[in-house]
């Protein structure tokens, strides 16, 4: 199994505390534990149009993790094992596919940006809910809810209004359709708002 590189670490010389919201914690009885995060794995051509999207619209200050689509935003290190055999198992059965975000899956998110899977969706969302089967009884009360919608966060957190108008403009009238394919499955180690590298799972069929 190979080792993700370091390509979605941002890198910045301050590393602030970073308290996760109870929301956001996973359901274990372990009070301090590593959390991991489970995203898709795409071809670096997407990944680098997303990310240049994001570096262009995320609060710089904020700015730790490149451009991805999250599956699972708190699994609990204390289940390790159990997540990697879990990944590494569906990883096996499941074959490469092509996913695209899209002019029309624009949309806004509060104080940010998103734009939505549109190709891919279906397969992503299956893949999920095989793991959240696996996993409902110490998942995140963020990760248990039912509906699950793939999409790249472009802004988020963003005060200034008037800038959240501007990318929500500029994208609607200027963003062109990306297409990718998703290789497999990355989980990272989520430490204080970084991500620190965990392992790749590509898709074997």
């Amino acid at each position: 199994m190979s080792t993700v590189g370091s390509r979605a670490n941002v890198q910045h010389q301050s590393n602030p505390q970073h308290e996760r919201r109870e929301n956001h914690k996973p359901n274990t009885t372990t009070e301090k534990e590593d959390h991991y995060v489970l995203t898709l794995w795409t071809d670096e051509v997407h990944h680098d149009v997303m990310t240049a999207l994001r570096r262009q619209w995320f609060p710089t200050r904020l700015l730790k993790v490149e451009a991805h689509v999250t599956l699972f935003h708190a699994l609990p290190g204390s289940k390790l094992h159990q997540l990697k055999q879990d990944i590494a198992s569906i990883a096996e059965g499941t074959s490469k596919f092509d996913i695209t975000a899209k002019r029309e899956g624009i949309y806004e998110m509060g104080k940010g940006v998103g734009i939505r899977l549109s190709e891919g969706q279906k397969k992503a969302a299956k893949l999920r809910s095989e793991l959240t089967d696996k996993w409902e009884p110490f998942l995140s009360r963020q990760d248990q809810q039912e509906r699950w919608r793939g999409h790249y966060t472009i802004m988020n957190k963003e005060d200034d209004r008037a800038r959240v108008t501007e990318c929500l403009k500029e994208l609607q009238d200027g963003f062109e359709d990306s297409r990718g394919t998703v290789n497999g499955l990355n989980l990272w180690r989520y430490d204080r708002g970084w991500w620190r590298e965990a392992e790749a799972f590509p898709f074997r069929k």
